[in-house]
């Protein structure tokens, strides 16, 4: 009969101990490296699946938007050539952005889903969109 840390007459319960115990370790820190990397990585992948979201745009038609939004893009566009019109989401807030042609230059504005007209979109906007559109 043996008892823990005694080896038997092999020699081998002492060993066979320390491996397990070293093992287990072993198992501990793969264990947490493995969630330190889930921790760092999941955040950034949420983060990009958030930006895509955000950045998806559906081009449509004027014909095809609700009859006050219709309306607001005609009166804001203002006898100027409509070029596109996207249907995208923006921090959370449905809307519509209007690009149009107007004495040569482009200029855009918004639109919410209910008419309601938005402003201009700011020339650091129209900067940072045409960075993340070359990336």
């Amino acid at each position: 009969m043996s008892v823990i840390g005694v080896s038997n007459h092999y020699g081998t319960q002492g060993t066979t101990r320390r491996s397990e115990l070293k093992k287990g370790k072993t198992v501990k820190k793969k264990l947490f490296v493995a969630s330190l990397a889930a921790c760092l990585v999941l955040p950034a992948c949420e983060s990009m699946h958030h930006e895509e979201n955000e950045e998806h745009a559906e081009k449509v038609r004027l014909n095809d938007l609700p009859a006050d939004v219709q309306r607001t893009v005609q009166e804001h566009a203002g006898g100027a050539k409509i070029t596109k019109i996207t249907h995208e989401r923006e921090s959370g807030q449905e809307l519509y952005e209007v690009t149009i042609k107007k004495d040569g230059a482009k200029q855009e504005f918004k639109v919410g889903p209910d008419g309601k007209y938005l402003g201009m979109e700011s020339q650091e906007e129209e900067r940072k969109e045409k960075e993340h559109e070359k990336k």
